[in-house]
C-alpha cells in the first residue's frame, strides 16, 4: 500500500505535472516529455523523502535541500544550453514558442 502511494501520489504527480508545465510554456511535446522525465528524476532524488517527512521538524531542512538541487540545477541547465547555442551546437527552441 506504501508502495502504490508513493508512486501514485509522489511520482505520478510530479510527472503529470512536468509534462502539464512543458506544455503550457512551449506548446510542444517535447518539452512537455522533458518536464515530465525531469519531474520523474526529481521525485526519485530529492523529491523521494517529502512524504516520510512531510509533518516532522525534518521538512523544513527538505525544502531547503530541494530548493536548493532545483536552483544549481537550473542553473546549469541554463548556462549549458546558452554555451551550445553560442558555439552553435544547439537550437534555441525557446525562442520560438511551439517548436521543438
Amino acid at each position: 500500500e506504501a508502495a502504490v502511494r508513493v508512486v501514485l501520489g509522489l511520482v505520478g504527480t510530479t510527472v503529470v505535472a512536468g509534462a502539464v508545465l512543458g506544455w503550457l510554456l512551449t506548446r510542444s511535446r517535447r518539452a512537455a516529455a522533458r518536464l515530465a522525465a525531469a519531474g520523474l528524476v526529481l521525485a526519485l532524488g530529492p523529491g523521494h523523502n517529502i512524504p516520510m517527512l512531510g509533518g516532522t521538524p525534518a521538512v523544513g531542512k527538505e525544502f531547503v535541500i530541494l530548493a536548493t538541487v532545483a536552483g544549481v540545477a537550473s542553473l546549469v541547465l541554463v548556462e549549458a544550453n546558452a554555451r551550445l547555442v553560442r558555439r552553435g551546437r544547439a537550437v534555441d527552441d525557446f525562442s520560438r514558442p511551439g517548436r521543438g
